[in-house]
């Protein structure tokens, strides 16, 4: 039970570095004798957290685990809050939308590479420069380590702590036993 925790914590911790996909650009047409059509522009994508270290509280099933990682712009482009598993991973549906209180929903649809599919739906409310929290619902149906497959309810609180630690680097996690995986090795299949 305890290394299922800890696997959908760390799941959870990757579903915190924010991926900036960015608006997709809007094109103006014309040219000086027409007059200029604008397209209309997507809506801008999901904030980006402040470069540093970062500090995850996850609430689980009533347990909650306290991560560290080392944010920078490498790391933020292999996972996303949004999506809680690695950008590489097929997706059938990836959504987000800013509301107008500033909160912004997700819903993804991913093939697991536990051979599962995983769908995630949450909210998440903050500034992302210092803080922000995340309500996420995850149900995983089909995956070969049956553990991973089920509902899970999760908390994240998230907290700006202050620059990456010297020997860190960004990507680097340090889970509650001190032990430090990197999320982007993993992201490309290094360990």
């Amino acid at each position: 039970m305890r290394a299922v925790l800890a696997g959908v914590s760390l799941i959870g911790l990757l579903a915190l570095t924010a991926c900036d996909k960015g608006a997709d650009k809007a094109d103006v047409a014309g040219d000086d004798a027409k007059p200029a059509v604008a397209v209309a522009k997507a809506p801008e994508g999901p904030p980006k957290q402040t470069p540093g270290q970062w500090e995850y509280k996850n609430t689980i099933m009533g347990r909650t685990m306290a991560m560290k990682m080392c944010v920078d712009a490498k790391s933020s482009q292999a996972v996303s809050w949004v999506n809680p598993t690695v950008e590489s991973q097929d997706c059938s549906k990836r959504e987000y939308s800013k509301q107008a209180d500033g909160t912004w929903t997700f819903y993804t649809v991913c093939r697991t590479a536990m051979g599962g599919e995983t769908t995630t739906s949450g909210a998440a409310k903050g500034d992302f420069a210092r803080n922000f929290t995340v309500l996420v619902t995850m149900k995983t149906e089909g995956a070969t380590e049956k553990a991973a497959n089920g509902v899970f309810d999760m908390k994240i609180d998230a907290s700006y702590v202050g620059p990456c630690p010297a020997g860190q680097r960004g990507g680097d996690v340090v889970k509650p036993n001190g032990q430090i995986e990197n999320i982007v090795d993993a992201a490309q299949g290094k360990r």
